[in-house]
Order: structure tokens, then sequence, then C-alpha cells
């Protein structure tokens, strides 16, 4: 009878895990407005690689460490002017950089960069 009680405690520790990483992923997406997360998947799809125009809107003003961060995500800073930032990335690296906390949104423009 212990063991069904254990076997039982461990399965629901497992969901509350599992709910709180789909949960996350959920509140990610929601940085991006409809229009935005049409044009990433859209440019997911796609064959061609290119880049994405961005607006990107972070919770406080820029630094180097917020530079330095989109950099190494293979994010293409073009000018920051302070909590806005402009940049070009390929589709991956927008989903890499939607998991960053200090990034509040991110709309994505209809232009897209050829590589």
């Amino acid at each position: 009878m212990n063991y069904f009680f254990i076997l039982i405690f461990i399965s629901f520790s497992f969901l509350v895990i599992s709910c709180k990483s789909s949960d996350t992923a959920k509140c990610n997406d929601n940085k991006l407005d409809a229009a935005s997360k049409s044009e990433l998947q859209k440019a997911e799809s796609s064959n061609i690689q290119q880049h994405l125009s961005l607006v990107i809107m972070l919770n406080n003003e820029t630094n180097e460490v917020i530079i330095d961060s989109l950099e190494k995500a293979d994010v293409s800073v073009i000018s920051i002017a302070g909590r806005i930032i402009t940049a070009k990335a390929k589709p991956e690296a927008v989903r890499k950089i939607l998991n960053f906390e200090f990034i509040k949104a991110i709309e994505i423009n209809k232009t897209a960069f050829s590589n």
C-alpha cells in the first residue's frame, strides 16, 4: 500500500513540473503579438533562410550585458533608443531570445532581409 502512495506522489510531482515548463513556453510566446507569431511561423516553415526585421522592447534600459547577450544569440543589433532595439535575426535566433527575461516584447516586421 505504501508503494502505491509513493508512486502517486512521484507521478503528481512530475505532472506539476511539466505544467510549469509548458506555462513558461506559453509566457514566452506571449512576447509576440499575433502578426509577429504568424511571421515567425512563416519564416520557420520557409525553405529560404532569411533574417527577420525585429523591434525589441526591453523591461529596462539597454546596457552592455543585454547587447552582448543578443549578439551571442546571433541577433544583429541595428540601433538602440532607450528601451527599444531594432535588430535582424534568423527565426531560430528569435526563438532563443524569447527566453530572455529582460525582453518585454518583440515585433517582427514583414520586411525580411536576405542573407
